[in-house]
């Protein structure tokens, strides 16, 4: 048997019933709500990784906890957060920027993180507008400026890739901090 708590309601499933944990994720997970916490046999998985495990085989004897909370529930919890990381990284880039120019070669590992971040603030910024309707939120500068970084990243030119790390980066986390204030205050975070 499966025991499945969702939102800490338990139901039982024979383990045959579901092949893997997509199928029974599919069948249970509620409509119009995202999953917040994910639990397997008392280990905590991250949400994002909830898609590594679809083809995973139900076991016997397996618990699984699942937490959903509404999207506008979802966006109160972690914008917060998101701001925090936004305004860490604002204060950072001076500093990230000297490290460039001086040559530490520590810092350009940090730089595929940097790149990485942006990944995920687009894609929460896409999640966003599908989520809430918001007011046309112009992303046109932060495009120019990232392909600007793009071109710069392959000069290898050490004082152009930190004036645009000090600039143009400097200018995309707070379009994005400012966009995600909004959502804020649009769904009643302040």
């Amino acid at each position: 048997m499966v025991r499945l708590f969702i939102n800490g309601q338990e139901t039982t499933i024979p383990a045959g019933e579901y092949k893997t944990f997509g199928q029974l994720y599919e069948a249970f997970a509620p409509r119009n709500m995202v999953l917040k916490k994910l639990v397997v046999n008392d280990v905590d998985v991250p949400a994002h990784k909830v898609s590594e495990l679809r083809e995973a085989i139900l076991e016997e004897d397996t618990t699984i906890s699942l937490e959903f909370v509404t999207p506008k529930e979802f966006l109160l919890e972690i914008l917060p957060g998101v701001l925090d990381y936004l305004n860490s990284a604002i204060d950072l880039l001076p500093k990230f920027a000297d490290s460039i120019r001086a040559g530490d070669p520590k810092v350009f590992e940090n730089l595929k993180s940097i790149s990485e971040s942006v990944a995920a603030l687009e894609s929460l910024k896409q999640s966003i507008f599908r989520i809430i309707k918001m007011n046309e939120y112009d992303f046109s500068d932060v495009v120019l400026r990232l392909n600007k970084i793009v071109k710069v990243m392959e000069s290898n030119d050490k004082g152009m890739i930190a004036n645009a790390l000090q600039e143009d980066m400097l200018a995309v986390f707070k379009t994005y901090a400012d966009f995600f204030r909004q959502v804020l205050k649009q769904i009643g975070g302040n």
